[in-house]
């Protein structure tokens, strides 16, 4: 949860090639709406700029959301309290098209992983995370 206004998300498949984690990692986005609206790619449960929010799914600011991220492989699916966001193919032709037509499409490395480091982000507003679950889905 955060309060209104409050810009945080969770990053996925990241690593260091870049000064800044966001220009090369997918963010599952976390936006309370207060005042400002930022859009629907940019609201809460939206795969930040390739995948909108699902507006039924959106809760008010302080309100505790549920996300689940599964990835398998290439195949990556995010719900964001219980609604569908997206399941794709990291690398498909449809993936490839959506960061082609996004803030991204210059980064070379946005996107093109399928594994990585999970990152917690914040833009200064207050920003809750509990009962975070990790689980590997690859048996060893």
């Amino acid at each position: 949860r955060t309060e209104a206004d409050g810009n945080s998300g969770i990053l996925i498949h990241a690593d260091e090639s870049t000064p800044k984690i966001a220009f090369n990692a997918p963010e599952i986005q976390i936006y309370a709406v207060g005042r400002r609206d930022p859009g629907i790619d940019h609201q809460a449960g939206a795969l930040y700029a390739l995948y909108p929010a699902v507006k039924s799914a959106i809760r008010p600011p302080m309100l505790w959301n549920t996300t689940r991220v599964v990835c398998r492989g290439n195949r990556l699916k995010i719900w964001h309290n219980a609604a569908l966001i997206c399941d794709t193919v990291i690398g498909s032709d449809e993936w490839s098209r959506r960061i082609a037509d996004s803030k991204f499409r210059d980064s070379e490395t946005f996107g093109k992983r399928s594994s990585g480091h999970i990152a917690l982000q914040d833009h200064g507003k207050k920003v809750w995370f509990r009962v975070v679950r990790l689980r590997s889905l690859v048996k060893t």
